[in-house]
């Protein structure tokens, strides 16, 4: 009886570990519009079925990669994360064009431009991180994430290859010009 107790109170106790991890991703996805990238450790399993396009396109521009975890969104793009050089994603349409290309940027590896409006226009925000999103025409985009400390909400800033800021996602209060 006495092991048979302390097993299921351990069974709970995971159980509940379990549920409180599997609520975290909501929380992160409520509160930010997108989770700091993160190619998964041991993905090669995956469940979605690649079309062949996207497949040999992938596998031609990273033959090297591994550890890809695919996902698809509304059956219309397939997006791959996997480690590079840094933690990638590759978003590929069903005939395996590619949309677009995000690879993760620390807030040091921004350029002086974007983390001076960063600072003039959110005094008091702290950059999250970034990514640096190339789209299949090369044209190069910087997304920044930015948070406050007294505030549960973080903001997704876009950036032109310039540095000129382009919007805010969702728009923020009360912008400083």
């Amino acid at each position: 009886m006495i092991p048979t107790l302390l097993s299921s109170q351990r069974n709970f106790f995971v159980f509940s570990i379990a549920c409180l991890l599997g609520l975290l991703p909501l929380t992160t996805y409520a509160q930010n519009y997108y989770a700091p990238m993160q190619a998964p450790q041991g993905a090669n399993h995956t469940e979605v079925k690649l079309p062949i396009q996207v497949e040999v396109e992938f596998k031609l521009a990273y033959p090297k990669a591994i550890d890809v975890y695919w996902e698809c969104e509304y059956g219309t793009t397939y997006t791959a994360s996997f480690i590079d050089t840094t933690v990638m994603n590759i978003t590929y349409d069903t005939n395996g064009n590619l949309q677009y290309t995000e690879a993760q940027m620390t807030a040091n590896q921004l350029s002086a431009t974007i983390t001076a409006n960063v600072n003039k226009r959110y005094a008091g925000w702290q950059i999250m991180n970034a990514r640096a999103i190339t789209d299949a025409k090369k044209a190069l985009s910087f997304n920044v994430l930015i948070q406050k400390e007294d505030k549960p909400n973080s903001y997704d800033l876009t950036y032109d290859q310039q540095g000129n800021f382009i919007c805010s996602s969702p728009p923020l209060p009360k912008i400083v010009q």
